[in-house]
């Protein structure tokens, strides 16, 4: 596809868009816009959202592009188009779309606003929103890429890839993804959504739009049951991904890992692949399997013997889980599993070439801790009274500190390296690849210690 340039159909006019792939819109069609290239097309249905207690299928009139489309700072171009929807007056949907000449994948999404008072609503509380569908009825075969299932063999969230029958999306929807790839004969076609959830809670999801099509639907929480439309702050939806590739569902994950690697994000630090370690996987199966303490067999012989392992895996951040430190809020090390402090394990980190992490809760503080002492005042309560302080992970019993207040730059103070986070995905979807790179970041922190940083009771 690369060197064609894509058009915009506005009322019989043609207007070029951009790089490829070759991006057709129109107001005149119920399909809205399509991606073209190499002689397939994958048409694109406009979004669908209850307004003031009725359903409203966003077809506009009257389309228009936005000022000059620009580079984004990763280089894709990004156009803005604006319509009115044609059966509610005085509503706009605006289209952000971005694409790029490395990548046969669009990125887009809607904005809704509106001058005059009109709201999103829920029956029954239930989120009524269609970001965008497809119809295709010649798709042989689905597959559905989940990024955050929990697989008992591993004792952690891993990527899995299962295939669906079509006529069996009805049953199963929503679909959780937040990928899914249709195969029909020598082409393919990929639907995805930009929003965070794991395990099965699904916010976003893939459901049967019409007898042949798919949809990407808002499950829960997507948007307020009244939430106002105004020009200044409108509803936008998820980032969304289109492609059509030719070839299966093999060339359809290659084209979107290099997607995610080079064109989806403008911050390219961010892009590049980093594999961690958690000992928290140990630690779990060590509870859970063999009915042992979180923190029993985690000391410094373990984790230097580790740090060798992890180096010649390719491992780039080892990061050490919770138990390393005596007690929260004041985060020494402990005497007991760590006796030389942790110099020794980031010594050995740093001239095996990795970092090392350390897990820290940067809103518990012990009872015995300097922290706590200090910042009695930011101590959580509820109807004015402090709770009971409760055990974290078999150290010391602990309060739990308000975020935000001067606690929280006490624990801040343990050290000045960059926050990490998230998971190293193990697929061919994702840039990172290896199935010991997981890092456990729920309401917690990770801080990765830069090199000869005061660890005087960090936690990266």
């Amino acid at each position: 596809m690369t060197g064609v340039l894509p058009t915009l159909n506005i009322g019989g006019g043609v207007v070029a868009l951009g790089p490829t792939p070759a991006s057709v819109f129109s107001d005149q069609s119920p399909r809205f816009w399509e991606i073209r290239g190499d002689g397939s097309q994958l048409s694109i249905e406009p979004p669908v959202v209850q307004i003031d207690g009725a359903s409203v299928r966003c077809e506009v009139g009257n389309l228009a592009v936005i000022g000059s489309p620009h580079r984004t700072r990763n280089g894709s171009l990004e156009t803005v188009l604006i319509g009115s929807v044609v059966d509610v007056p005085g509503l706009f949907l605006r289209t952000v779309l971005r694409t790029d000449e490395r990548s046969p994948v669009v990125r887009f999404r809607y904005e809704i606003e509106s001058g005059r008072r009109h709201r999103l609503t829920k029956r029954g509380g239930v989120d009524d929103v269609r970001f965008c569908s497809i119809d295709r009825p010649g798709t042989a075969s689905l597959t559905e890429v989940r990024i955050s299932d929990f697989v008992r063999l591993g004792h952690t969230f891993m990527p899995v890839e299962r295939r669906v029958d079509p006529k069996d999306v009805p049953a199963l929807s929503p679909l959780h993804g937040p990928i899914l790839v249709g195969e029909e004969g020598d082409v393919s076609w990929l639907l995805a959504y930009e929003h965070g959830s794991s395990g099965g809670d699904t916010y976003c999801g893939f459901a049967a739009a019409t007898q042949n099509g798919i949809s990407i639907q808002g499950v829960k929480g997507t948007y307020l049951d009244g939430q106002a439309l105004f020009e200044s702050v409108p509803y936008r939806t998820p980032w969304l991904h289109a492609a059509i590739v030719p070839g299966s569902v093999n060339e359809v994950a290659a084209a979107f890992r290099a997607f995610l690697l080079d064109v989806q994000s403008e911050n390219l630090e961010s892009r590049v692949p980093q594999i961690f370690y958690n000992t928290w996987n140990f630690q779990e199966r060590e509870h859970y399997w063999f009915d042992r303490p979180y923190t029993k067999n985690l000391d410094e012989s373990r984790v230097l013997a580790e740090l060798e392992v992890a180096a010649s895996m390719g491992i780039n951040t080892y990061v050490i889980d919770t138990g390393w430190y005596a007690a929260t809020g004041d985060w020494r090390p402990s005497p007991d599993r760590f006796p030389n402090g942790i110099r020794p394990v980031q010594d050995r980190a740093q001239a095996l070439g990795m970092r090392l992490g350390l897990w820290f809760d940067p809103t518990a503080a012990a009872v015995s801790s300097d922290a706590l002492a200090e910042h009695r005042k930011d101590v959580v309560t509820w109807l004015g009274a402090e709770q009971l302080p409760r055990p974290i992970w078999e150290t010391e019993d602990s309060h739990r500190m308000c975020l935000a207040s001067d606690g929280w730059r006490h624990s801040s103070r343990i050290s000045s390296g960059r926050t990490t986070s998230g998971a190293s995905p193990t697929s061919s979807w994702m840039p990172s690849v290896s199935t010991a790179a997981t890092v456990r970041c729920i309401t917690m922190a990770t801080i990765a210690i830069p090199p000869r940083s005061v660890l005087h009771g960090s936690r990266s």
